[in-house]
């Protein structure tokens, strides 16, 4: 389970954040701040996760105060590595724990960006905790809290707990440094990546339905932008990202689109160039292996899934 955050502390503007979460629940994340012109050199390798094991025999309620002392100093191990794994703590055993926790450092929930599309669902709405791929027809799927819809929102921080060991296997919990991934790739294909920039295909509705009725090409024409009009419609008054909606190349996909966006941006707080997108699970290569190296479907802006 997870939980997408922002700290409480600094900036000044993120203070009415805090006064106002009381009183009207979870508050949509932040604007994503875009910093992604100009030169983007790598930043040297480093050990990114860095490891905070619980001090011995303390009980939850210890180990909030323990947390609160500390504060600062994990907040600067973070700021510094990236990802810190808490080992050992009792407290996040539960959705009123891991707030709890993440108060103490301290961090105030915010909507998933997706809430709305209901990706994932909200597992505890007082804590502001979400639950991430728990079915088996998501078993061969990664999501997260990831960079979906960044372009747009973007939770400083996450907190992530697992409440549960999975049962049938797997369970595994991946972090990847967009630093590092930054600094392999190679330099033709991120200049491709960022002249070209990249749009997500978050969902896609099959149309093949239609292409294959016997009416006039004129017909068939009318009929797909009606589709669009409704769709984008429904998306507008229910997903305030700005997502896009078009057919695939073949007409028979109508595919749901993030805008196009820059594959890579600066933290706003240490300037470091990172790999800012989502490719992680919605690109066609992927796609094509979690369905056994069939086809992934038509493409669209950015290709067929990125």
């Amino acid at each position: 389970s997870a939980v997408p955050t922002a700290r409480l502390e600094v900036p000044r503007q993120a203070r009415p954040r805090m006064l106002l979460a009381p009183l009207l629940g979870l508050l949509p994340c932040p604007p994503t701040r875009w910093d992604a012109l100009g030169e983007l050199t790598p930043a040297a390798p480093r050990d990114f996760l860095a490891v905070v094991t619980a001090p011995p025999s303390l009980s939850p309620t210890a180990e909030r105060e323990w947390l609160e002392r500390n504060r600062e100093w994990l907040m600067d191990e973070l700021g510094e590595h990236g990802a810190l794994h808490f080992k050992g703590f009792r407290l996040p055993a539960t959705s009123a724990g891991l707030r709890d926790f993440c108060s103490a450092l301290p961090l105030v929930p915010c909507a998933d960006p997706l809430a709305s599309v209901g990706v994932r669902s909200l597992l505890s709405a007082p804590d502001g905790v979400y639950e991430a791929v728990n079915a088996e027809s998501l078993s061969k799927t990664f999501i997260g809290l990831h960079n979906d819809v960044t372009y747009k929102l973007a939770a400083p921080f996450a907190a992530f707990a697992c409440f549960q060991p999975a049962e049938l296997g797997g369970g595994d919990f991946l972090l990847a440094d967009g630093r590092a991934v930054l600094a392999t790739l190679p330099a033709g294909v991120l200049a491709t990546l960022r002249e070209r920039l990249l749009s997500v295909r978050v969902a896609s509705i099959p149309f093949g339905w239609l292409a294959d009725l016997p009416l006039p090409p004129s017909l068939l024409a009318a009929l797909r932008g009606a589709a669009l009009r409704v769709v984008g419609a429904i998306l507008s008054a229910k997903v305030p990202l700005d997502l896009a909606v078009a057919f695939s190349a073949d007409e028979r996909t109508l595919q749901i689109l993030e805008q196009p966006k820059a594959p890579v941006n600066r933290h706003p707080a240490s300037g470091a160039p990172t790999f800012f997108s989502s490719l992680h699970s919605q690109s066609a290569h992927l796609q094509r292996r979690r369905a056994g190296g069939g086809a992934a479907g038509g493409g669209g802006p950015g290709g067929g899934g990125a």
